[in-house]
């Protein structure tokens, strides 16, 4: 049986983004020193969502996470895409200003 861990909660984020496929490549992860080879990762409350391979990175999904709020309003990638086809994503680091908001409606 492999060993358990429960991930710190920004790397459980970090999993579930790449199980969805969001990222690729392996999570950043801050393994215990006790834990090499095949790595079972859980979430808090002790459900299996993947395992991990210490040596190769490799991360393979056992279950769709469940934990966390309003995870009942959780929709796939796929599905977002499904709904959402043109998306206009815009990146803010500041307050918007009024010319800004109008060029954003323009575009969208």
């Amino acid at each position: 049986m492999p060993t358990q861990w429960t991930p710190s909660a920004r790397e459980l984020d970090d999993l579930e983004l790449v199980l969805l496929g969001v990222v690729e490549g392996p999570p950043a992860l801050a393994l215990p020193d006790i834990a090499e080879g095949r790595i079972e990762l859980t979430d808090p409350e002790g459900l299996p969502l993947a395992t991990y391979d210490s040596v190769t990175g490799a991360v393979t999904a056992l279950s769709h996470p469940e934990f966390g709020p309003f995870r009942r309003y959780h929709r796939t990638p796929a599905d977002v895409r499904a709904q959402h086809p043109d998306p206009l994503a815009v990146a803010v680091t500041a307050p918007l200003t009024q010319d800004a908001v109008e060029m954003i409606q323009a575009a969208a």
